[in-house]
């Protein structure tokens, strides 16, 4: 059994490369992102910089609206985690009340 994670962006990037090869390329060209590189990450082989994710996931909410909700799911999660290692989103030592 294979237990390597799938993520957001191999799962968009997958889906955009069995769905539409011409897209694909073109969003390799249109980010200068390697298509190549674009291919690994699909695969969840290697993964693409933060910046590199934000670039994508705005290019294909301007570009391509079959793909704008898991572009915009992609830039949600890439600025969360920027914001998270960054140290600005402070950590609750116990978990709120309304949580539990």
């Amino acid at each position: 059994m294979d237990d390597r994670r799938v993520t957001t962006v191999g799962r968009l990037l997958t889906k955009l490369r069995t769905e539409d090869s011409t897209l694909f390329e073109r969003l390799a060209l249109m980010t200068a992102i390697p298509s190549e590189r674009l291919e690994r990450a699909a695969r969840d082989e290697r993964c693409l910089r933060s910046m590199e994710q934000l670039r994508l996931s705005e290019w294909l909410i301007r570009n391509a609206p079959a793909y704008r909700r898991q572009a915009y799911t992609l830039r949600s999660q890439v600025l969360a985690a920027d914001r998270m290692s960054s140290g600005e989103t402070e950590c609750h030592p116990v978990a709120p009340v309304l949580w539990r």
